[in-house]
């Protein structure tokens, strides 16, 4: 018979700002999974880190995240240097430039389409080509690595972008490339006709995640379950099984249980599901968005992964925060009534 462990990625899920000095619901299954389960440290500072890691990838390629993801959107596979090109909208606030997401902008493809081909009219004559396989993700392969430091696009996202733009050697260089893509944009039809129709104009990029496919990917994962690119991509380097994820976890294991198309021929069945952290998930202030975020997960994952968990459907359960630890919990670690339940 198989036996399943679950490795669940959630990143930022103890991360809101809204928490500050507000006094938790209770989450009986979130606390349980927390307080029963070996909490263990584990060296990844952030997101793509972890994933990476996963995938034997090492750190110092993790400028792989635009050619990774470019290959998950577009199934073609070359040894180019490639960029990742946000398109988001930077509000001016008094003396600052705070980098506002796609959240607020709602791009249609067709829009998406019209901006990429005035981008490659532009820079024809540079040899730059930009793509867009999806109306929030852009790529353009340049000729070159830069010699200066990108911060990643929700490293920025909601901050003042002064203190995350392009530092290094051509940071002056990159700078002026931003600006001269923020007059095209300006002047562009697309930005006229949205502001006519009292949208937020798409009036700048994000640059971030630049290299290449990386050499060399291996993973022990049997299948993945994930809506991220990034993620996806990196999955089908190692050929391994890939999904969407489902919306709830009985719905994961079924999709185990019935084979998923895939030929189960280990005893023991790694999985690994990466919810992603969504822009309003990072940006909110809100405390009631928050509190309505977990008790979802709550509901849809913590709670029937428990419930998995106590009927042997699963034997372990990994939890990945992306904050510095992860916390895994087996059945037997259930009866560990010494530990108990906290607020989280």
């Amino acid at each position: 018979m198989t036996t399943s462990h679950i490795t669940l990625v959630i990143p930022g899920l103890f991360d809101s700002l809204s928490r500050q000095n507000q006094v938790m619901p209770r989450y009986n299954a979130l606390e349980m999974l927390l307080a029963k389960s070996d909490k263990s440290l584990y060296e990844a500072d952030s997101y793509h880190d972890y994933i990476l890691k996963q995938y034997q990838v090492e750190l110092k390629t993790a400028g792989c995240v635009a050619a990774v993801s470019r290959f998950a959107d577009s199934a073609y596979l070359d040894n180019n240097l490639w960029m990742q090109l946000t398109p988001v909208f930077l509000n001016a606030d008094k003396d600052r430039l705070i980098l506002q997401g796609q959240s607020m902008l709602s791009i249609k493809q067709r829009e998406a389409d019209k901006l990429i081909s005035e981008l490659n009219d532009c820079y024809k004559e540079d040899g730059w080509r930009f793509e867009s396989y999806d109306p929030e993700r852009w790529y353009v392969s340049i000729d070159k690595h830069p010699d200066s430091l990108f911060h990643g696009y929700f490293d920025a996202l909601g901050r003042n972008v002064e203190h995350y733009l392009p530092r290094g050697k051509d940071q002056t260089e990159w700078h002026r490339v931003v600006n001269e893509i923020q007059m095209l944009f300006h002047a562009s039809e697309v930005n006229q006709v949205r502001i006519e129709n009292s949208h937020y104009p798409i009036n700048s990029v994000w640059c971030w995640g630049i290299g290449e496919i990386p050499q060399s990917v291996n993973s022990h994962w049997h299948m993945v379950y994930t809506n991220d690119v990034f993620c996806k991509g990196l999955a089908m380097l190692s050929h391994n099984p890939v999904f969407d994820l489902p919306e709830h976890a009985d719905v994961l294991q079924k999709n185990i249980l019935s084979d998923a198309g895939v030929k189960q021929d280990h005893e023991e069945l790694q999985n690994l599901v990466v919810l992603q952290q969504s822009e309003e998930d990072c940006l909110s202030l809100d405390f009631s968005h928050y509190t309505k975020r977990i008790s979802e997960l709550e509901e849809n994952w913590f709670q029937p992964l428990l419930n998995q968990l106590k009927q042997g459907l699963c034997a372990s359960i990994t939890l990945i925060a992306c904050n510095g630890f992860s916390y895994r919990i087996e059945k037997k670690h259930l009866r560990r009534f010494w530990r108990r339940q906290k607020p989280i």
